[in-house]
């Protein structure tokens, strides 16, 4: 008859050695999440200001092709229709139609802003862009 003989062999790991392990993936993820969660809201702000200045340019050439100088800006659907737009942008954050509204004010040296409703201005995105150096 064969008999099961067990050996005790130094092969695999300790209860104390895989808690160790255990608490160091831990830490780990505890410092990397944050990092990825910031990081992902940074690139969401990124493309919505992104969007905006597309937005910004087709408000700018379809005023300068259709000489408007006051102070109704077309919407952003209607740059869309027209062809100044291949499609509506979308905040990546929401992504609806109603994202961004055009402002203008009148005046040939009137200011034309954009504002996502979870970014704000395009304007205010471009100050802070501009004191933190990028």
């Amino acid at each position: 008859m064969m008999k099961n003989i067990r050996t005790k062999s130094g092969a695999g790991f300790t209860l104390i050695e895989l808690m160790i392990v255990i608490a160091i993936i831990g830490i780990l993820a505890a410092i990397a999440v944050p990092n990825f969660n910031r990081a992902r809201a940074q690139a969401k702000k990124k493309s919505c200001v992104a969007n905006m200045k597309t937005i910004e340019g087709a408000v700018e050439l379809y005023n300068m092709e259709n000489a408007v100088s006051g102070a109704t800006p077309p919407t952003v659907a209607n740059l869309q229709s027209n062809g100044y737009l291949k499609a509506i942008p979308r905040c990546p954050s929401k992504g609806t139609d109603t994202d961004y509204t055009i402002t203008s004010t009148a005046g040939t040296s009137g200011m034309t802003d954009i504002e996502c409703k979870d970014h704000g201005f395009l304007s205010k995105q471009e100050k802070e862009d501009k004191t933190k150096g990028m």
